[in-house]
């Protein structure tokens, strides 16, 4: 199962990510609020280098700050661990915080 596990890593990490797309406006809502001073993270379970890929892809990379539980904190972690997480490392107060997901299993 390992052998399969790092066969996966090494391919998703050399994908072209050609069908991975941007919601509608979100280039534009993203410049919006980093205009506004707003600090917007991305935390994601995803590899570091390939995530900063499909974020360079997007052209979005430079709205974001990149928070991957696997590289800084050494393991995957569930949705509300990766908040938590995030908090601390940033000292943020949950008022300050919203969470904008992708999928239903991101609230």
């Amino acid at each position: 199962m390992r052998l399969v596990a790092a066969e996966y890593r090494r391919c998703y990490s050399q994908c072209d990510f050609d069908k991975t797309v941007l919601f509608a406006g979100m280039q534009e809502l993203l410049s919006e609020i980093c205009k506004q001073g707003v600090s917007v993270f991305l935390v994601t379970n995803k590899p570091l280098l390939p995530t900063r890929r499909i974020l360079e892809k997007l052209a979005v990379d430079h709205f974001l700050d990149i928070i991957t539980p696997d590289i800084e904190a050494g393991k995957n972690m569930h949705k509300k661990e990766m908040v938590a997480y995030l908090m601390k490392k940033c000292q943020l107060e949950k008022e300050e915080v919203v969470l904008i997901g992708d999928s239903a299993s991101d609230v």
